[in-house]
């Protein structure tokens, strides 16, 4: 099955989204839930919402096996990129203007931002480990990314991304020094798909 080419930009908006719930679903085990909903009212749940949409009719009519896959399977999948990728990876992602995932990947990563959204729209705190899974599935998704675009420079800055109840004195990264978001964050419109390139089998 041909892989599914994500632009740059697209590939840093989907990353700073799972830096930032994986950060704030470790928090909240420290906190009250409620307070996290609070923190991902409006423009947040907006960008979710977005990103959600764009990766969903990616994948639309793509047969990938089980729905959605584990966490388990998608990170059996990621291989090391070796010493020389290590080497060379900074100066091919200069280079790359997108990046290959397979349509079972990006399915992962669409389940994880339903489930959080989900969970968002309970007024009941989830169960403690629920909240690890999920903080483990973010993980991954992260994971995913950082393999699949090694060397992209943005991403050890957005590991920096703010976060639910981060602490006072850390100094961390804005989503909008990152990312340029659609004007409409209330759907997915034109600007956001144009984020997203063709399906082929080039890098």
């Amino acid at each position: 099955m041909p892989p599914i080419n994500l632009a740059t930009q697209f590939v840093i908006q989907v990353y700073c989204l799972a830096r930032q719930a994986e950060r704030s679903v470790d928090a909240v085990l420290f906190a009250p839930w409620a307070d996290l909903a609070t923190y991902y009212e409006g423009e947040r749940t907006a960008r979710l919402r977005n990103t959600l949409g764009s990766l969903k009719s990616l994948v639309e009519g793509q047969q990938t096996g089980s729905a959605y896959g584990s966490r388990e399977e998608v990170l059996r999948n990621i291989a090391s990129p070796g010493l020389i990728g290590r080497l060379a990876g900074p100066w091919v992602a200069r280079r790359k203007r997108r990046w290959p995932f397979s349509p079972y990947e990006l399915c992962f990563v669409a389940a994880t931002l339903e489930n959080f959204l989900r969970l968002l729209q309970t007024s009941k705190e989830p169960a403690r480990e629920a909240l690890i899974s999920l903080r483990m599935d973010f993980w991954a998704c992260e994971f995913l990314i950082e393999s699949r675009c090694h060397g992209l420079s943005e991403l050890p800055r957005a590991a920096h991304i703010e976060h639910f109840n981060q602490s006072a004195h850390v100094v961390s990264i804005k989503m909008s020094q990152l990312v340029s978001w659609p004007v409409d964050l209330t759907a997915v419109d034109s600007q956001a798909q144009s984020l997203v390139v063709q399906r082929d089998h080039h890098p």
